[in-house]
């Protein structure tokens, strides 16, 4: 019958130690605590600053676009003080928001801007740092054919080719553009001479892509090509 109690004996003893232990380190304890709660207070004011920036943002660029459209319809006299108006507010939304939504809209815009400045090198730069920059995003093809485009335009025609191929490799099972994109990386190398090269890319047309407009253009160069040879 000595044994029980002095189990009980040593059981409360234990109760009482772990007890003491942890009134001894409650401070600290609540420390542990208080730190986790602090961070996730502060993660959760972070992501609403950044929720907010980004609104900002979003709405910055959506005027941007605006004054793009006012610039485009200006007489000369306020193009001038329109350019530097829009080139300051696209620079700092690019450096502001390089990884989203808004970046990759002011890019877009950037190369539309040069585009119509005819200064063709700075427009391909503008689209092919979009599409480098979101190449998973539903721009970045789009962004592809628009720096060939300004890349035909300034008389690189490698350059164009290069970037055509990218977004037939890229994007063949998720952009309707390919089919364009492949006339188009044929009809260059018909304008280099590379008559090979044209045909392959008028064939893979015409069986990968047999139901677009492009391919039926691509069916009649080869017949032309054909005749012609």
């Amino acid at each position: 019958m000595q044994q029980p109690e002095k189990k009980k004996k040593d059981e409360l003893s234990l109760s009482q130690k772990i007890e003491q232990l942890v009134i001894r380190y409650r401070k600290q304890l609540l420390i542990s605590v208080s730190v986790i709660v602090a961070v996730l207070v502060i993660f959760g004011i972070v992501t609403q600053v950044q929720s907010r920036r980004l609104q900002e943002y979003t709405v910055r660029v959506e005027q941007a676009e605006q004054l793009f459209r006012d610039y485009l319809s200006s007489d000369d006299d306020a193009r001038t003080a329109l350019a530097e108006e829009l080139e300051t507010e696209l620079d700092d939304i690019i450096s502001s928001m390089s990884s989203k939504y808004p970046g990759l809209r002011a890019l877009m815009i950037y190369g539309e801007y040069y585009y119509n400045l005819e200064d063709y090198g700075q427009s391909m730069d503008k689209f092919k740092q979009a599409a480098d920059q979101f190449s998973s995003t539903y721009l970045a093809p789009v962004a592809l054919m628009n720096a060939a485009v300004a890349s035909e335009r300034s008389g690189d025609s490698d350059q164009a080719i290069s970037l055509y191929q990218r977004v037939v490799e890229r994007y063949a099972d998720s952009f309707h553009g390919v089919s364009r994109a492949l006339l188009n990386i044929g009809r260059l190398y018909e304008g280099r001479n590379n008559i090979q090269a044209a045909l392959e890319a008028y064939e893979q047309l015409t069986v990968d892509y047999s139901e677009s407009e492009w391919a039926k253009l691509a069916q009649t160069r080869m017949i032309q090509i054909e005749v012609g040879m």
